[in-house]
């Protein structure tokens, strides 16, 4: 497969930083529903 380093430091950049803002998207969810969970 032939790709140049400016196509995959793209996809790449792309894969990571889609992770990144998908868990930084979830991560106040998922607090507050741990913390809910743990309260009588």
């Amino acid at each position: 497969m032939e790709v140049t380093e400016a196509e995959f430091d793209r996809v790449y950049a792309v894969n990571v930083k889609s992770i990144y803002w998908s868990v930084e998207q979830f991560v106040p969810y998922f607090r507050r529903v741990a913390c809910s969970e743990c309260r009588p």
